[in-house]
């Protein structure tokens, strides 16, 4: 057996998902069975749309009521009698709602922990989609672009805006040196399909990025290597425009993810633009600790905070990398020329579609542009900023305080956050209501959810199939039954682990800080609890025991004087023999070296699992 069936998954959690409840909350026997009952008949009549649709819009609709502090009836679920709540899990619900659907005053957050959990536990299982949601996703691409005409011509409801956040993205980058810059290639798949060890090379010559970056600069170590790759650069095809490719790449139930690969030689300029705007974000004063790329902790624990005081808006962006038009771009980034013309140069013309046919881009970067992130997160915060500067009268100093950003992750000061409904569309920039935290205890920012000070963030199991040989599978499955686990879902936890082992064998218990691909199932793990699971006495030091009296897979080592016990581990696929020249070698090492981390020479690079002997210390 190779793979877990979806409905076996799913109707084993949900048994123990109620259990589990049972357990934490004493409910009857009576409550325990007629949900459980109730999940399994509507799970057989309904299949699996109800885990993946029917369940996760009631928790929409419970989120929508914790922010509104009010539960309105829910028609998928037929509601208790004299009670505006509804009888499916009515134990949990009636500690977060009275029977008028008012959020009580003593609300359980735990128990708001379990309805969530259970209402998105299979939200982003990941599916097979029809092609009529595929179609859908690229129509709407499509019809977002063909909406980006806010900032063709600057309005006067625009104009302060702008001025104020130019102001403020001059004095962020006036005096960074773009003309410094380390280029690389991108890690994922570009639009010409080129291995990525023939990426330290250029394949074409487009003029308008060579006129600001030029290739002779950026693409050869010395005079030495354009010496000796003078005939290849001379002879470059030239391109005066750029083609990205889109790609359909699987996200989960809801549907897949569109990106753009774009040309090698756009990936090998962007990292290298990105790494500076990155570093000049994180260190200068006027953005430090406020726009973050590396830490997401920041915004998380302000939303934990905020869902206590009410202080902080946690607003959430749609369809934000799609909605940051070249226009908008070339007006904010107007008094920053150098860094300007820079970026416009590596936004792509064209996208081509997977019919073909050709878009005349005005998106500045979709998704698979390493620019994407930084511009997105630098547009954000500068029109945060000004539009608490223009409808409140805040001086810039005082309305930078109010705002954290994180890519589409904005935080603001409550007072704040209805000027920024009425701004950000001005630009194309849209919100995602459901998402935004403004009323209410619970907030949501960068993977955390809170309410009144806890984290009710859900474990959403995202894979239907499991593989032996595939290492990233097996400790994406490690990692749910650990989350299970540390959540009080123990029953949950071990329906998780009896189905993996019954694919993929036994694995040992560990610790949590080693590399064994293994169990966690309590802190207190020790190597003496792994000794009597392997069968050897606890309290028996080290020492020679033959292997006779051991189990199979362990065995003594008389280099090392120590037991060790046979276990599987992630490693690195074998590299791909790439031929490349000298000089390319040279520049890839010369990478290396400055950022100490490898730029991979295989064409293909994947986790896989293998067995190796481990000493019983690293337990």
């Amino acid at each position: 057996m190779e793979t877990i069936k979806p409905d076996d998954l799913i109707v084993n959690s949900l048994t123990a998902f109620i259990k589990d409840v049972g357990n934490q909350y004493l409910l009857s026997r009576k409550d325990r069975k007629l949900d459980t009952e109730y999940l399994l008949k509507r799970f057989r009549t309904e299949g699996i749309g109800f885990v993946t649709k029917t369940l996760p819009a009631f928790g929409k609709h419970f989120d929508a009521a914790l922010l509104a502090e009010k539960f309105a009836s829910f028609p998928a679920f037929r509601r208790k009698r004299k009670s505006a709540l509804p009888c499916f899990l009515y134990g949990l619900t009636r500690k977060v709602f009275d029977d008028n659907g008012t959020l009580r005053a003593d609300s359980d957050p735990d128990a708001v922990r379990l309805v969530r959990q259970l209402s998105f536990l299979f939200y982003k299982l990941d599916l097979e989609y029809p092609q009529e949601l595929v179609d859908d996703c690229i129509r709407n691409f499509v019809a977002v672009d063909e909406e980006l005409t806010h900032c063709d011509n600057v309005t006067f409801g625009q104009a302060a805006y702008v001025f104020h956040a130019a102001n403020l993205i001059e004095r962020i980058f006036g005096t960074t040196d773009f003309e410094v810059l380390r280029p690389k290639p991108g890690p994922g798949q570009c639009a010409t399909r080129t291995m990525h060890a023939k990426r330290f090379e250029p394949q074409f010559l487009f003029t308008k990025v060579h006129a600001v970056l030029p290739y002779y600069r950026y693409y050869y170590i010395n005079s030495s290597h354009l010496l000796s790759s003078v005939h290849r650069y001379r002879n470059l095809p030239k391109r005066d425009e750029s083609i990205s490719r889109l790609a359909i790449v699987p996200k989960d139930s809801r549907g897949p993810r569109i990106i753009c690969m774009e040309p090698p030689e756009f990936m090998w300029f962007q990292q290298g633009i990105k790494q500076i705007m990155v570093d000049t974000l994180e260190q200068h004063p006027l953005t430090r600790g406020h726009v973050n790329f590396t830490d997401q902790t920041i915004n998380g624990k302000l939303a934990l905070r905020a869902s206590l005081s009410g202080n902080y808006a946690t607003l959430d962006m749609k369809e934000a990398s799609d909605r940051v038009s070249k226009s908008l771009v070339d007006l904010l980034f107007d008094q920053v020329p150098k860094l300007r013309d820079k970026l416009l140069a590596l936004s792509t013309d064209y996208i081509e579609m997977p019919n073909g046919s050709l878009l005349a881009s005005r998106k500045f970067a979709p998704m698979g542009s390493a620019l994407c992130f930084p511009v997105m997160s630098v547009v954000h915060y500068a029109l945060a900023v000004a539009t608490i500067m223009v409808d409140h009268s805040l001086s810039e100093a005082k309305a930078r305080r109010h705002v954290f950003v994180y890519g589409d992750d904005l935080i603001v000061t409550s007072k704040f956050a209805n000027a920024m409904f009425g701004s950000f569309p001005l630009f194309g920039l849209m919100f995602n209501q459901a998402k935004s935290c403004y009323t209410g205890q619970f907030r949501e920012s960068c993977g955390i959810d809170a309410f009144k000070g806890v984290d009710v963030t859900p474990l959403r199991i995202k894979r239907s199939a499991i593989s032996k040989k595939d290492a990233s599978s097996l400790s994406s499955w490690f990692a749910y039954h650990h989350g299970l686990w540390k959540r009080g879902l123990w029953h949950m936890a071990e329906t998780i682990r009896s189905l993996i082992e019954a694919i993929a064998g036994k694995f040992p218990c560990k610790s949590e800080s080693s590399s064994v691909l293994g169990w966690t199932t309590s802190l207190h793990q020790t190597s003496a609890y792994v000794r009597t699971q392997i069968g050897l006495p606890p309290e028996q030091p080290e020492g020679r025991i033959t292997l006779a009296r051991c189990r199979a897979g362990v065995r003594w080592n008389w280099k090392t004087q120590s037991h060790e016990l046979k276990v599987r581990k992630s490693v690195s696929a074998r590299p791909f023999a790439s031929m490349i020249g000298c000089w390319e070698r040279l520049l890839r090492a010369q990478l290396v070296i400055v950022e100490g981390s490898s730029a991979p020479l295989t064409k293909r690079e994947y986790a896989k699992t293998a067995y190796s002997w481990i000493p019983l210390s690293a337990f």
